[in-house]
């Protein structure tokens, strides 16, 4: 739980990750409080980027890899979620999320970007 964040607050002066699932919520904020330059926040993408986007300056890197995978993960209003965070900037995509029957929109989406 929580290794990507973990391994991006070594190398970021700040990282927020976001988690909708409660439980999941839960243990990322305990495996991550020694971590003072970590904000895990409890919400959906596409609430918390509106408020959030306004609040960072400089370079920034998204790392796009959540996904509803069944079991205890969260499954939002939108699928797949990749694709309708996809902006402008620099964008991280974590290739292991992108099922087969999406990658002809993923593609599309980043064409589009140029």
């Amino acid at each position: 739980m929580g290794e990507t964040t973990r391994f991006l607050s070594e190398h970021a002066m700040m990282v927020y990750s976001r988690e909708p699932e409660p439980t999941l919520f839960s243990n990322a904020v305990a495996a991550l409080k020694r971590h003072d330059n970590v904000e895990i926040i409890n919400d959906i993408s596409e609430r918390v980027f509106p408020e959030l986007l306004p609040k960072i300056h400089g370079d920034v890197n998204f790392w796009l890899d959540g996904h509803y995978s069944a079991g205890a993960t969260h499954k939002g209003p939108n699928d797949p979620p990749i694709v309708a965070r996809v902006e402008e900037g620099r964008i991280l995509l974590d290739l292991r999320t992108v099922f087969p029957q999406q990658e002809t929109t993923v593609v599309a989406a980043l064409a589009s970007l140029n």
